[in-house]
């Protein structure tokens, strides 16, 4: 059975059955969820084993002592591939809708407006950044109106169009040049998966375990909070040769493919429960 904290329940009646509880996050103070992480240190105690998203996001909970070392085990997230692959027609239509043409290099943020994104830092970051380019902003959340506000503010308008909420997220995925997340907190993001299933480039923050995503060498992942940096990260990504960029994008994929796939897992999950 799989169920959110109704678990809780099952904890405390279980008899002959192996009790999993997971998290999705890494632990952070800021983010006022005192009521949620007490609950999980009940359910920590009364389950066989607690599950995280990433490695940064498992020692955060054990450094808290939230969870406690013996029982924690970290299982990726996994997409579905074969859905979010790029697709030059997905391309062409968006493009069209959105009217801008092939050559404009096209930035995208996709996920959730909240706090913890701090999508302030990307179009902080957009000053430093040359003027053929367009950023989409694909989602919804409690910020969207500071956002928007912030936009028309500083006099971006022009550069940035906020689309809300889409259903046909792969097909944006293939229409952006480049996906910037600029969290200051996440788990294992899948956004990062998703555009590199879409041999779309990535910037990222260093949030979470985004580092466990990438290959070792991977150079645009940038401190959080640092628009400069990101600023810098994005410029230098962009600016290198189209060879340099096809080479990035199949390493990203080939990496995803292979460790990030629905398929392992699966079979990840089910090593668990059958072990």
């Amino acid at each position: 059975m799989y169920s959110h904290y109704y678990g809780f329940i099952c904890a405390i009646i279980k008899k002959d059955f192996k009790l999993v509880c997971t998290e999705h996050g890494t632990y952070n103070k800021k983010l006022k969820i005192y009521t949620r992480m007490y609950l999980f240190k009940l359910l920590n105690f009364y389950s066989d084993i607690v599950t995280n998203v990433s490695n940064v996001s498992s020692q955060s909970y054990i450094d808290q002592k939230i969870v406690s070392k013996n029982k924690i085990k970290t299982l990726y997230n996994g997409i579905d591939v074969k859905k979010y692959q790029y697709n030059s027609n997905a391309r062409k239509k968006i493009r069209s809708e959105l009217n801008i043409c092939d050559d404009t290099i096209l930035l995208g943020y996709i996920g959730r407006l909240s706090e913890e994104k701090n999508i302030i830092n990307l179009l902080n970051s957009l000053k430093y950044i040359g003027n053929n380019y367009r950023l989409i902003i694909v989602g919804d959340g409690p910020l969207k109106e500071d956002i928007l506000k912030y936009i028309i503010d500083f006099n971006l308008s022009e550069k940035i169009l906020y689309l809300g909420k889409k259903e046909n997220i792969p097909d944006y995925y293939s229409a952006i040049d480049l996906l910037v997340l600029p969290s200051d907190t996440e788990g294992l993001p899948t956004v990062v998966l998703e555009a590199m299933a879409a041999e779309c480039l990535v910037v990222t923050t260093n949030c979470g375990g985004v580092k466990e995503i990438f290959p070792i060498d991977y150079n645009y992942i940038v401190d959080v909070k640092d628009h400069l940096k990101l600023s810098q990260a994005i410029n230098e990504i962009l600016n290198t040769s189209n060879e340099e960029k096809n080479k990035i994008r199949k390493i990203c994929f080939d990496r995803v493919k292979n460790e990030f796939s629905i398929e392992k897992a699966n079979s990840n999950w089910l090593r668990l429960y059958n072990d």
